[in-house]
């Protein structure tokens, strides 16, 4: 009352207090139900939600407590009670949100394999070196350093021993803007996939993007930063976008994948985080990014973290997990399976170093399962994992590829020659060499 300037002394004689008969068949029964219809987006829910909230309300009763919507709307969604997504309520909106995401965000697929694990198993021991990358421009033209920053695992593993780790989940409990800088497959999608499912389970609104999808958005439609962030995070959520731009103007986190893939209009995007997160002091921001394309000094206050390769028993752990997945259950036949698995990688330090990679293990243990030897050569193993992914399409997304084997191992070829000569090429301008290059024959 004090908030809209309006006198407590005035207003308290004119309130009132209504005792309702809430006992089943009643008239306040049939006003209850009523009232909360609207919240719900599946009305034949309508007498489940009230009996939720009549027990929550004796156990209130009981222990002299209160509620308010947020806590309401928060009893009804954990109670498996579908909110409606196109009310005006800002807290049912919320919590409706909420519930998407961390429904969304429940599960992630093994590349290859095609198991689905619970985001909470998702490399548990994901680590971050804590020292902050160098500042500045980085000499990324000359071929020996570029190369080099893609295959460190041998010197990771090395400081995963001897040098202070965190924990990779716990990253934003002391830095509010965060850079995660990991190879391809070292498990950055993942990592926010799993932040964004803890954090919207404890009741926080999580925006999650990927980056390439906002520059799109940018580009072609022509989109602000901050609304195409709004129209990428909420696609799929069902709740109108005018409701999202009120509900996710004032956001706890904002999860970025994928700053490297926004070639050419990566600066821009980069600049645009960098004005969003001071624009929203209170979100926590944390972006991932591959080495390459990535210049530390667009982000020279942000705390920069890079991700650790999996070291040999954690490989192994994870193996066995995804073998009980994969082989449903049975420990007998996943026992044999990892003694199999284990052997080839004593043998092997290719597929020993590859495994360290969360991207490659589910293919190398497909590979082991199949009884097929891992080559010993890595241009070998990447044929046979190329050849894995020809024949078994992925499980998490649908593509339609209207394009001949010989004619994409030849543009494989192609991009292979190119990026030799020149690692950092952008991906349009990489794709319209290889045109000319086969449209001439050369």
């Amino acid at each position: 009352l004090k908030e809209i300037n309006l006198e407590i002394k005035e207003i308290a004689p004119r309130l009132r207090i209504i005792v309702i008969d809430l006992h089943p068949s009643s008239s306040g029964e049939a006003t209850g139900k009523q009232c909360l219809t609207p919240l719900l987006s599946d009305q034949s829910q309508s007498q489940a939600a009230w009996m939720i909230l009549v027990k929550d309300g004796l156990d209130l009763i009981t222990h002299r407590g209160q509620r308010d919507s947020v806590v309401l709307s928060r009893l009804l969604s954990t109670s498996n009670i579908s909110l409606s997504k196109t009310l005006c309520n800002l807290d049912v909106l919320a919590e409706s949100f909420r519930s998407w995401v961390s429904a969304s965000t429940e599960s992630f697929t093994i590349a290859g394999l095609g198991v689905a694990l619970p985001i909470k198993d998702a490399w548990m021991q994901l680590q971050v070196l804590s020292d902050e990358v160098q500042k500045g421009a980085t000499d990324s033209k000359r071929l020996e350093h570029v190369i080099a920053k893609y295959h460190e695992w041998e010197r990771l593993a090395e400081r995963n021993q001897n040098g202070a780790v965190t924990e990779a989940e716990h990253i934003a409990a002391f830095n509010r803007q965060v850079v995660v800088v990991g190879g391809p497959g070292a498990g950055k999608s993942t990592l926010l996939k799993r932040l964004a499912n803890k954090y919207a389970s404890v009741n926080n609104t999580v925006i999650r993007v990927r980056l390439p999808f906002v520059a799109q958005r940018m580009d072609k439609i022509g989109d602000r930063f901050e609304d195409a962030l709004i129209h990428v995070a909420g696609d799929g959520s069902g709740i109108p976008f005018t409701e999202l731009q009120r509900l996710l103007s004032s956001p706890h986190y904002l999860l970025a994948d994928g700053l490297d893939e926004c070639d050419p209009h990566r600066s821009n995007i980069a600049d645009s985080l960098v004005k969003w997160a001071q624009g929203h002091k209170q979100a926590t921001v944390i972006i991932t990014t591959r080495p390459i394309g990535y210049d530390p000094g667009m982000f020279l206050e942000w705390k920069h973290f890079e991700l650790l390769p999996l070291n040999k028993s954690d490989a192994l752990k994870y193996g066995e997990h995804i073998l009980l997945n994969y082989l449903g259950g049975n420990r007998s036949k996943v026992k044999d399976e990892l003694i199999s698995f284990e052997k080839q990688l004593e043998t092997n330090s290719v597929a020993s170093l590859a495994a360290r990679n969360p991207l490659l293990l589910g293919f190398l243990i497909l590979l082991s399962i199949n009884k097929i030897e891992i080559e010993m050569r890595r241009a070998s193993l990447y044929k046979q994992i190329i050849d894995l992914i020809q024949r078994i399409p992925p499980q998490d997304r649908y593509i339609i590829v209207n394009l001949e084997n010989v004619v994409a191992s030849r543009f494989l070829d192609v991009f292979g020659w190119i990026l030799q000569e020149d690692p950092t090429i952008p991906c349009t301008a990489l794709i319209k060499e290889s045109r000319r290059s086969i449209s001439k024959g050369t």
